[in-house]
């Protein structure tokens, strides 16, 4: 038998969503804050306002970084240009 107050995970609804604070994305990303902010007002990384807070859930997080993963604007490698 199943505990009373025990989340059912059969229902999305009961499952908790661990949310991030700006601070904490960062840290994640080992990037700025400022950079986490500019990805949020531009629309790249969702995240739920709650009055003056901001958070991040995980899995936006994830799918921030799972739709980054395939996306390469410029070459990985360094080249050097002699004059």
């Amino acid at each position: 038998m199943a505990h009373r107050n025990a989340p059912d995970s059969r229902n999305p609804a009961n499952t908790e969503t661990r949310l991030l604070t700006v601070k904490d994305v960062a840290g994640r990303l080992r990037v700025s804050i400022s950079l986490v902010y500019r990805l949020i007002s531009r629309g790249e990384l969702l995240c739920h306002r709650i009055e003056s807070a901001i958070r991040v859930s995980e899995q936006q997080l994830g799918e921030f970084l799972s739709k980054t993963l395939a996306t390469v604007v410029r070459p990985l490698v360094a080249t050097r240009r002699h004059f």
